[in-house]
């Protein structure tokens, strides 16, 4: 996040990416932390310690010390024998299994095939980078946890790698063609072409060949791809839309088949779902009909009597064009707390006592 707001001024939408290169070189400094209510003199000295030179020897000191870090995280979990246990042959995948499902990234690699877009079908520069592609064995939680961690040791190799040759190879960082690139400020005030060229580019934008497009990238979470009609050709194809397949599909089908589904308790779901780098998908569709004012819904008879009641007497106080949402967020809100309760009641497991006693099949 600070390297996108020192790069583009932005720290989510980082504008920095352009057709033909990117919008400047690294800046030479970096933004320093100033002295405030919240961090003392010593506090603004030791976070500014790393900033003192260029964004490339901040970035440096980064991959420096990141490996620790990682040394730390292997240390709580790795051997951890509460996280074996929540992990080890949870969510097994054959690796049969995960090609009929369409997995890719560490899903994919967790389950012993070697499959990656950097190695295999390389783009930009990665084929001139040296690092490897881990692969887990058993295809379990536990192994996709291993090949997440062993994927950080792998980027921080690629971004020394980068820097380093960023070091040795200074030069330009956009393409010098009109065409593609609108002209400096500067030439546009002093020379009647440039003018020319910023006008045209920035009312026609510019013509790209037609026909189709695909490209696909190696996402953190797996494989990513795009494909797209160009030129005039999407003009006249209006019903035609740009077509992109995230990794989350993939994961998120496998989550309704069997022997990604199985596990002993709600909560494999949960550890499969961290694990695979994927929210979970809500399953459950709301239709306009659905939305009732009041508590018939059927939904809401899953609430006992007396919160019923409550709730109807509460929506009561809203105007008649606000009482379906209210009805709607004060039903959730019971609905959750009496779910917890419910639960807490069912399983014996109550604050202050081990999952281990309440489940005896632990």
């Amino acid at each position: 996040m600070d390297l996108y707001e020192a790069v583009s001024g932005t720290r989510m939408h980082a504008t920095y990416y352009r057709p033909g290169g990117v919008y400047r070189d690294l800046p030479g400094t970096m933004p320093k932390y100033q002295v405030s209510k919240w961090r003392s003199q010593k506090d603004v000295e030791r976070l500014n310690e790393a900033r003192s030179g260029s964004m490339l020897d901040f970035i440096k000191a980064f991959t420096d010390r990141f490996p620790a870090a990682i040394d730390d995280y292997e240390t709580l979990l790795t051997d951890n024998r509460i996280w074996k246990q929540r992990t080890v042959n949870i969510g097994v995948v054959s690796p049969e299994r995960a090609l009929q499902l369409g997995f890719s990234g560490p899903m994919l690699r967790g389950s012993g095939i070697e499959w990656d877009l950097r190695k295999k079908q390389p783009y930009e520069v990665y084929e001139r980078m040296d690092f490897d592609i881990p692969v887990g064995l058993n295809g379990d939680c536990y192994d996709r946890y291993l090949v997440r961690v062993e994927e950080m040791r792998q980027s921080n190799r690629i971004i020394q790698q980068c820097v380093e040759w960023l070091r040795k190879n200074p030069g330009p960082v956009m393409i010098d063609d009109r065409k593609v690139r609108p002209p400096s400020r500067e030439q546009m005030k002093e020379d009647m072409e440039s003018l020319i060229h910023h006008f045209k580019f920035f009312t026609e934008g510019y013509e790209v060949p037609e026909g189709e497009t695909y490209a696909a990238v190696e996402a953190p979470k797996g494989e990513c791809w795009h494909l797209s009609h160009l030129g005039r050709r999407q003009q006249a194809l209006s019903s035609e839309v740009p077509r992109s397949r995230v990794p989350a599909f993939g994961r998120a089908r496998g989550d309704e088949h069997g022997p990604y589904v199985g596990g002993r308790r709600r909560g494999d779901r949960l550890r499969r779902i961290s694990c695979s780098g994927n929210r979970p998908l809500s399953t459950e569709t709301h239709s306009s009909a659905d939305a009732k004012v009041g508590t018939e819904n059927s939904k809401l008879k899953l609430l006992s009597e007396h919160t019923r009641h409550e709730i109807d007497h509460w929506v009561a106080k809203f105007p008649p064009g606000k009482q379906r949402s209210a009805c709607i967020g004060r039903a959730a809100r019971h609905a959750t707390s009496e779910q917890r309760l419910s639960h807490g009641r069912s399983d014996g497991r109550r604050r202050g006592v081990p999952e281990s006693a309440a489940d005896p099949g632990v």
